[in-house]
């Protein structure tokens, strides 16, 4: 797909580098019947895939780290810079998590012409984060007219209200949100802040139970 680049080629190249490696053992074992040559080639061949190896178990050392990798080699990837702006996001690094959002929901448009709601949602996600309400409701609502069956767009929608005390908008977006996916757990804990806002602790308490 245009939106990816190249990022999969590890295994699309995986059949083809089997047979490399064929056609390269054919080779050696042909050469090892010349005294002293043989060796010295895989020997040479075990120091360079050593080498290779101990390299790449550094790139893939966590999901940053090999998302970072992987856009060096294919920096027009937005499915990739969607992945690392999520990585960043769970990591609580919420500025490089909404710059590698607005990146990716821009070269996505620019490449297929279209919007990607998954990234618009984690950009609104992502700005909630970082108490920018407004903006986080100026993108997910008109998602939500679109994107019906979204637990985390209604939840981000219910977040934003509570947090600027619109209870009872925030109460309806949590129930909208449990109602397509029934142990989101973030939308639960919502609904209890509610009840705990409004003074009602015992139905608070049994919220957080059900959460527990």
């Amino acid at each position: 797909p245009l939106e990816m680049g190249f990022p999969m080629a590890e295994r699309f190249l995986y059949l083809p580098s089997v047979f490399f490696c064929l056609a390269v053992g054919y080779v050696v074992m042909s050469i090892i019947r010349v005294r002293g040559i043989g060796p010295a080639i895989i020997a040479l061949l075990m120091v360079a895939c050593g080498g290779a190896t101990i390299s790449r178990n550094r790139d893939w050392t966590d999901n940053i780290s090999f998302f970072t990798v992987t856009l060096e080699g294919t920096p027009d990837s937005s499915y990739f810079m969607g992945l690392l702006a999520g990585a960043h996001l769970r990591r609580g690094r919420l500025e490089e998590a909404e710059k590698m959002y607005r990146q990716a929901l821009s070269t996505y448009k620019k490449q297929t012409g279209n919007d990607q709601p998954v990234f618009a949602i984690g950009l609104a996600l992502t700005l909630v984060h970082r108490g920018r309400y407004e903006e986080a409701l100026a993108i997910s609502k008109p998602l939500e007219l679109v994107i019906t069956e979204n637990a985390t767009l209604a939840f981000v929608v219910g977040e934003s209200y509570r947090k600027m005390h619109n209870l009872d908008q925030a109460e309806g977006a949590y129930v909208r949100s449990l109602s397509i996916q029934k142990d989101h757990l973030p939308s639960r804990i919502g609904l209890a802040l509610v009840a705990s806002s409004r003074g009602d602790h015992e139905r608070a308490l049994r919220i957080y139970k059900t959460i527990l």
